[in-house]
């Protein structure tokens, strides 16, 4: 049994707990160019696609999933296709509700990524392709984005 890893910030009150557990939940690479393509395999990335869920799984328990899908086009003709489904495990305790969603959608999405982007990387490059590296990703600005978004219907309501 894995123990999850833990990560201490001097910022935070004490009594305060956040560790994860990072897996790959699913990898569903497709190379879909058959013989077709140039010799070196060089294509550029037309499309990346990055989704996040959260649900609870225990008392205290999160699990997060950062799916992140990678097309690679060539013309019109779709060279490959990348999906990684990275997740986590994330103990958060003793944090106020309030920021519980808030750690799930930006935090957690924060720490997957990277384990993400090398899962892509690695497998485009194992397919015979340029690895693919993917630029980092701002989800404090995705999730305020998304909380303007869910505000602004309400307001028109009232």
């Amino acid at each position: 049994m894995s123990t999850l890893l833990t990560t201490g910030n001097p910022k935070i009150e004490k009594g305060l707990e956040f560790g994860y557990l990072p897996f790959i939940l699913h990898l569903a690479p497709a190379d879909l160019s058959g013989f077709e393509t140039c010799p070196k395999r060089t294509i550029g990335c037309s499309a990346a696609c990055l989704n996040t869920a959260g649900r609870g799984v225990g008392e205290g328990v999160f699990e997060v999933v950062l799916t992140v899908t990678v097309t690679a086009k060539l013309a019109d003709k779709t060279v490959f296709l990348v999906e990684v489904g990275q997740a986590g495990i994330f103990r958060i305790m003793n944090v106020p509700e309030e920021q519980v969603e808030p750690l799930i959608a930006v935090a957690c999405p924060n720490i997957l990524f990277p384990y993400a982007r090398e899962t892509v990387s690695d497998a485009v490059t194992r397919a015979g392709f340029s690895p693919i590296v993917l630029q980092p990703v701002n989800f404090e600005s995705m999730y305020m984005a998304r909380m303007q978004e869910q505000q602004a219907p309400a307001e028109t309501l009232q």
